[in-house]
C-alpha cells in the first residue's frame, strides 16, 4: 500500500509537470533536447553559413576566442502556439499568433559575446544556454532560450558584442504577433 501511494505521488507530479508551466529542471531537460534537435536543423540552413562552420569548426583550438559573427532568432513557442516556429533568417516577424502565460524565444548566435534580449524595451531572462561545438569539443557558439512569459505580442530584439577584437556587436529584431 506504501509503494502505491509513492507510485501515485510521484505520477501526479510528473502530470503537474506536463499540466503546468515547466520548473527550471524540467525546462532545462526541455530545453536541452530541443536546443539539440535545432543545432543540427541550422547546420543545414544554408550555403554560406555552412562555409562559416566549416571554417569555424576548423580554426586552432588554442587561438583566441572568435568574435561574434552570427546572431538571429531561430525559433519562437507559446501557449498559444505550442509548437516550435521556426524563424529564417530575413524574417522580420512570426507567421502564428504567440502569446499566453508562457513564451520563449531561441537565438543563434556564434561567436564569444556579451548577449542581451528585450521584448518591448524590457530585458528578458537568458533561461538556458546550449554550446554549439565542433569535433574537438571546442565552444564555437550557443542557442540562448529567452523567456517573454505573460507577453502577448510586440518587439523583441536581441544584441550581442563580442568580449575581443574586433569587438562589434551584432542585433536582431522580431516583431511577435
Amino acid at each position: 500500500m506504501k509503494n502505491t501511494k509513492y507510485l501515485l505521488g510521484i505520477l501526479l507530479c510528473i502530470f503537474s509537470l506536463i499540466l503546468a508551466k515547466p520548473t527550471l529542471a524540467v525546462e532545462n531537460i526541455f530545453f536541452n533536447k530541443i536546443a539539440k534537435e535545432l543545432a543540427q536543423d541550422f547546420l543545414s540552413i544554408g550555403d554560406s553559413l555552412e562555409q562559416q562552420f566549416y571554417e569555424l569548426k576548423n580554426f586552432d583550438i588554442l587561438g583566441p576566442a572568435p568574435p561574434v559573427t552570427y546572431l538571429e532568432f531561430a525559433y519562437v513557442i507559446s501557449e498559444l502556439y505550442p509548437n516550435w516556429e521556426y524563424i529564417s533568417p530575413y524574417q522580420y516577424a512570426t507567421l502564428n499568433d504567440h502569446g499566453g502565460s508562457w513564451m520563449y524565444l531561441a537565438v543563434v548566435q556564434i561567436g564569444y559575446g556579451y548577449d542581451y534580449a528585450n521584448m518591448n524595451g524590457s530585458t528578458l531572462p537568458k533561461v538556458y544556454s546550449y554550446p554549439l561545438t565542433n569535433s574537438y569539443g571546442t565552444v564555437y557558439g550557443w542557442i540562448n532560450f529567452y523567456e517573454a512569459s505573460g507577453y502577448q505580442s510586440g518587439q523583441a530584439s536581441v544584441q550581442a558584442t563580442s568580449m575581443n577584437y574586433p569587438y562589434n556587436t551584432l542585433y536582431d529584431y522580431l516583431y511577435i504577433q
